[in-house]
């Protein structure tokens, strides 16, 4: 994955963690900024230097992205399981249908789908590629 793919890849997974990261009012605000950077890359603009800024002038977003990415590492790290061993099986991720500015990941069944902030429309399970 191209270092641009996991910046963005991060921004649309941070979305949904800004309120706890850095209270309501600045998280909609960054929010907002996200979701109009991430509709520009995808509108084939170059973006990566003001969503690099934007997530590094926070200090819990610049951390949350730094484990998002060791994380990406982590799971990347070419481990393979034993013949007849079941692997460990990353969370199912749900992005927007509209846009696909907004990533989230379901870690437990009883956890309700949300809505995309900026379409305001259900998630939708991404399917295995």
């Amino acid at each position: 994955m191209a270092q641009i793919d996991r910046l963005i890849e991060a921004a649309k997974s941070i979305r949904p963690f800004l309120n706890d990261l850095m209270g309501i009012d600045d998280a909609q605000v960054m929010d907002s900024q996200l979701s109009h950077l991430i509709a520009q890359y995808q509108a084939g603009e170059q973006v990566s230097n003001s969503i690099t800024q934007l997530l590094a002038g926070n200090e819990s977003t610049r951390n949350w992205v730094r484990q998002f990415n060791q994380k990406q590492r982590a799971d990347r790290g070419g481990f393979e399981a034993l013949p007849g061993m079941t692997a460990a099986t990353s969370p199912p991720r749900h992005t927007c249908p509209l846009g696909n500015d907004y990533v989230w990941y379901r870690f437990d069944s009883s956890e309700e789908i949300p809505i995309c902030p900026t379409h305001k429309v259900t998630l939708v399970l991404e399917e295995d590629t």
